[in-house]
C-alpha cells in the first residue's frame, strides 16, 4: 500500500509540469487541449474524452492521443491522475455542478452503490496485515482511547466510539471543534491514544487535535485516505481506506466496514473483557427496557 500510495503522489507533483513541458512537441490541437486543461483542470477531471473534445472543438481521438503522447496508456488513466491532485480542493458546490453536467447524472443510484463496493474491495486489497495489527495492538494496550472526528467524518467517530465502548471502558468520542476539544485530552499521556479520523477536505482542528496530542506524548493513530494526508503524515500507525465520491456527498462504508474488523478483532484478542463489558451491556439493556420489544402478532 505505501509503494502504492507513494508512485501515486509522484504522479501528483509531475501531473501538470508533465503537460508544461511536453507543450513543445505536442501538434496545434493537442497543445490547445493541454492549454484548456491547465486552466480548467477542475472541471476536466470528471469529463469524458467526448465531452473534453466538444468543449475544445477537437476529435475524441485527438484527446486520447495527447493522453498516450503524455506517458499514460489511455485516457482513463490520464484522469485518474487528475483526480488525485483535485479531489480534496473542490468545494461542496463543485462537486454538485460536475454530478449536474455529468453524462451519467440519471444513474446515480448505480454510480453510488457501484462505488462503495469499489472503495471497500480497494481497502479489503490495499491495507496490510501488519498495519492492521499495529492498530489493533495499540487500541488493546492503551489505557484511555479517544476517537476524533469532526465535520462529515462526525458519524465515523460516533460509531467508532460507540461500538468500542461495547467492549472495552475509557472511550471518549471527539466530535466538536473548538478548545473543548482539547480540555477532553489534555491530561492524556503516553499510555493514552487519539485515534483521528479524517478524509477530504480534512478538517483544521482535527489536525491541530493531532499535534497538541503529539505535544502530550500521547500515542496517535489515524483513518485517513491517503499517506499524504495531514493525518497520515502526523500518526502511526494509520490505516488507509478510500472514501472517492460520486457527488457532494462523502462515501463512507469503507472506513465503517474497517473499524467494525478493528472492534471485532479487538474483542476476539481480549474475549474476558469484552464478554464482561457487553454482558454489562445487556444487563443495562434489560433494566431499562432500551429497546422496543415486539410482540408475537408483529413477529408473525
Amino acid at each position: 500500500m505505501k509503494l502504492k500510495c507513494r508512485n501515486k503522489l509522484i504522479h501528483q507533483i509531475a501531473f501538470l509540469k508533465n503537460i508544461k513541458e511536453n507543450s513543445a512537441d505536442l501538434t496545434v490541437k493537442q497543445a490547445k487541449i493541454a492549454d484548456y486543461i491547465l486552466s480548467n483542470y477542475n472541471k476536466v477531471a470528471f469529463l469524458t474524452a467526448a465531452q473534453l473534445a466538444s468543449e475544445v472543438k477537437v476529435s475524441e481521438s485527438t484527446v486520447i492521443r495527447l493522453a498516450t503522447s503524455l506517458g499514460y496508456k489511455g485516457y482513463p488513466e490520464f484522469q485518474g491522475d487528475l483526480r488525485n491532485i483535485i479531489v480534496d480542493q473542490l468545494t461542496s458546490t463543485e462537486r454538485l455542478e460536475i454530478s449536474i453536467h455529468s453524462e451519467s447524472k440519471n444513474n446515480l443510484f448505480n454510480r453510488t452503490f457501484l462505488k462503495e463496493v469499489n472503495n471497500i474491495q480497494e481497502a479489503y486489497k490495499n491495507i496490510s496485515p501488519d498495519d492492521f495489527r499495529a492498530m489493533v495492538d495499540v487500541i488493546s494496550t492503551s489505557e484511555k482511547i479517544f476517537i476524533a472526528g469532526l465535520r462529515a467524518s462526525t458519524c465515523l467517530a460516533q460509531y467508532f466510539t460507540f461500538q468500542l465502548r461495547r467492549i472495552r471502558k475509557n472511550v471518549t468520542g471527539i466530535i466538536h471543534g473548538g478548545k473543548e476539544s482539547w480540555d477532553l485530552i489534555r491530561e492524556g499521556g503516553p499510555k493514552d491514544l487519539l485515534i483521528a479520523i479524517a478524509f477530504p477536505r480534512y478538517p483544521r482542528e482535527t489536525v491541530e487535535l493531532v499535534d497538541f496530542a503529539t505535544h502530550l506524548k500521547m500515542r496517535v493513530a489515524g483513518i485517513t485516505d491517503r499517506i499524504v494526508s495531514p493525518i497520515a503524515r502526523r500518526c502511526r500507525p494509520t490505516l488507509l481506506t478510500l472514501s472517492e465520491l460520486v457527488t457532494f456527498v462523502d462515501l463512507y462504508s469503507a472506513p465503517l466496514t474497517l473499524m467494525a474488523a478493528l472492534i471485532a478483532e479487538v474483542a476476539v484478542r481480549h474475549q474476558k473483557k469484552s464478554f464482561a463489558c457487553l454482558g454489562g451491556f445487556e444487563d443495562f439493556v434489560k433494566e431499562s427496557k432500551l429497546f422496543y420489544e415486539m410482540g408475537r402478532k408483529e413477529v408473525m
